[in-house]
């Protein structure tokens, strides 16, 4: 999980050396590029639009 992950580089580099990645932030605009950026590199990744205090709202999955 990374918080705050703006347009998703760092996640989408984690992603690449095979890490399962999901990237959370508050901006529409960086989810929006994050979401396309892992589809023009061919990355497996999940973004979520939300902020900090919603995350239990909206995040279902277990992380370590």
């Amino acid at each position: 999980m990374h918080l705050q992950c703006h347009f998703g580089l760092d996640t989408l580099s984690w992603a690449r050396e095979g890490a399962i990645v999901t990237g959370i932030d508050i901006s529409s605009e960086g989810i929006r590029l994050a979401k396309l950026l892992a589809k023009q590199a061919k990355l497996e990744a999940n973004f979520i639009e939300s902020n900090l205090y919603e995350l239990p709202k909206v995040l279902f999955e277990k992380f370590d």
